[in-house]
């Protein structure tokens, strides 16, 4: 039994195609939720396409007045985070699903973390066991806003509060479990699972490939946002033509997913090597994949990402391409090594 958000609920990005993977017998629960972010894209002027997680994007994407009082206000007050409206509404709903479908486990998988504040309320009015399960780390993690010292304390009262009621806590990776400890060294060590990302073999059956002639096509799928910024390898291919010019006819690099603006906007020295390919559905991004000589990678070398293992990379690994990985020595270099 799923409890989710209605249809009206902002997402960043939506992939209506992955909801035939769902299988039949699942039952959904869909609730309405109070969206702070067409407010903000109002304020703002961001359109549709645009991203709402400005905690994230570079400083030349979000210079205007508007964006630092709004980045201000998410770190203020919408604490964890801006879905924290859905928890009444989720909570209403869930303590009725339980009592009439005869619910054994809850189940909550972040961000958003507001997800797990709702776990702890349901495993508070219920009793029933609680599995917390942690897709990225919490408390200062890459897409989550700095916050001033009050709104710091209490999302690291949320934090600690989640990890110490949860009767087990699943984490995505070593490093998502090393970050959260190294806030909570207090919590118990027999509480931890460890389930890293994967792949599906399905999906890579039955697809379409061509031949990319006697171009190197360098592909990159999924967003591309702040410090995670292509600007050092469109660095190196400016070289790299200076140095030899008939290279440039024989190059392909393609983005294919969110970007950044300010990217986007670099982008245009080389357009005629570097394509953009807006949000695709998931068969489509990985149609590209197939379609590729190499598979580029890009962690942003920060050292709370040498514990990063994106999904993406595991679909890399499912694409099995060659990877180029512009990524700090840690657990996604580790892994690419491993196998080789």
């Amino acid at each position: 039994f799923v409890l989710t958000v209605n249809e009206e609920a902002d997402f960043p990005a939506r992939d209506v195609s992955l909801l035939k993977e769902v299988p039949e017998n699942i039952e959904i629960f869909r609730t309405k939720i109070f969206e702070p972010y067409n407010l903000y894209r109002k304020i703002t002027g961001r359109g549709k396409d645009e991203p709402t997680d400005i905690a994230s994007l570079t400083k030349e994407a979000k210079k205007s007045l508007t964006d630092k009082f709004s980045e201000w206000i998410r770190a203020t007050f919408f604490i964890p985070d801006a879905r924290c409206f859905w928890k009444i509404p989720a909570v209403k709903q869930a303590t009725k699903i339980i009592k009439e479908r005869d619910i054994n486990l809850i189940f909550s998988t972040a961000p958003p973390y507001t997800c797990h504040l709702i776990g702890k309320t349901l495993k508070k009015k219920t009793g029933l066991p609680w599995i917390a399960d942690f897709r990225d780390s919490w408390v200062g993690w890459l897409s989550t806003p700095k916050r001033w010292f009050l709104p710091h304390v209490i999302d690291s009262y949320f934090e600690r509060s989640v990890l110490e009621r949860a009767d087990k806590i699943i984490a995505v990776s070593n490093g998502v479990k090393k970050d959260l400890l190294s806030r909570n060294p207090h919590i118990d060590l027999k509480k931890w699972w460890i389930i890293p990302n994967g792949f599906d073999e399905e999906d890579f059956k039955n697809v379409d490939r061509k031949s990319s002639g006697d171009k190197f096509i360098l592909t990159y799928t999924g967003s591309l946002y702040g410090n995670r910024n292509p600007r050092m390898m469109l660095k190196a291919l400016k070289e790299l033509f200076d140095d030899y010019p008939s290279v440039r006819n024989k190059l392909k690099v393609r983005f294919v997913g969110r970007v950044d603006p300010a990217f986007l906007n670099d982008f245009k020295k080389f357009s005629d090597v570097v394509e953009h390919i807006p949000y695709v559905p998931h068969r489509e991004s990985i149609r590209y994949m197939l379609n590729s000589s190499v598979l580029l990678l890009i962690i942003d070398a920060a050292p709370v990402n040498q514990g990063i293992l994106t999904g993406k990379l595991f679909e890399y690994i499912g694409a099995q391409k060659p990877i180029l990985a512009l990524a700090p020595e840690g657990e996604a270099a580790n892994l690419i090594r491993k196998l080789n």
